[in-house]
């Protein structure tokens, strides 16, 4: 307990933390470090009847600086759909590609219109998926992006419609895989992640080029 942790959520947004609790195999707490509402992150490892594994994960901290004054609930709701999305990306992992080695692919960018940079971002410009309106969970979906090598998978989660951003995760398949990607705008901030396992950890570098170089043109961070 007391070390230091590093949550990577892409360049410039690292946060801080430290470890409050390690029992291996069962239980992980780590805690954010400077300001912001003093959140805390649980994980809770326990054997499923019948076999498996459940994981349950606590966010808390949201109230522990005073009243809930609003300030904080679209940080509360971008935290609790992306943990559903995450959650998701283990869960496959484990399935699919556990013990694996792993290399993550984090591209971010900014925007003042989350509608139309969801359009974007799904669009012919962005990733080629098409109207977000014909996703569904479960489907195959073949993409064809403006940056980057084609893509096809099989859609894990999806929120979101035509006219209301969210979260997109595609377990791939074909010449990327075994992997995942996951594109998402949460209010002002989009991202396009991959997960990369075994030897598709080799296309981490193009595709960190390739989607680098797109946030860069379409959607860059506001001027300091």
């Amino acid at each position: 307990m007391g070390g230091a942790i590093t949550q990577n959520y892409g360049p410039g947004m690292e946060i801080e933390g430290e470890v409050r609790a390690f029992e291996p195999g069962r239980r992980f707490v780590f805690a954010a470090a400077g300001g912001g509402p003093g959140l805390a992150f649980e994980f809770l490892v326990e054997a499923a009847t019948g076999g498996g594994t459940i994981v349950r994960l606590i966010n808390s901290g949201f109230l522990s600086d005073g009243e809930w004054d609003g300030e904080w609930d679209g940080e509360y709701d971008s935290m609790t759909e992306g943990w559903k999305a995450f959650l998701v990306v283990l869960k496959t992992y484990l399935e699919r590609s556990a013990g694996l080695p792993a290399e993550s692919v984090q591209t971010g960018g900014h925007t003042a219109d989350p509608v139309a940079a969801w359009r974007l971002l799904l669009g012919p410009e962005g990733l080629g998926a098409g109207d977000a309106a014909d996703i569904t969970p479960a489907e195959r979906l073949s993409l064809a992006p403006a940056s980057g090598p084609p893509l096809a998978g099989v859609v894990e989660h999806f929120t979101g419609g035509p006219d209301r951003p969210g979260i997109l995760v595609l377990r791939l398949e074909g010449d990327l895989a075994p992997a995942t990607l996951l594109a998402a705008v949460e209010g002002p901030s989009v991202s396009v992640w991959f997960c990369l396992y075994g030897d598709a950890a080799g296309r981490a570098h193009d595709l960190r080029e390739a989607w680098g170089a797109w946030m860069a043109d379409h959607l860059p961070p506001p001027a300091p």
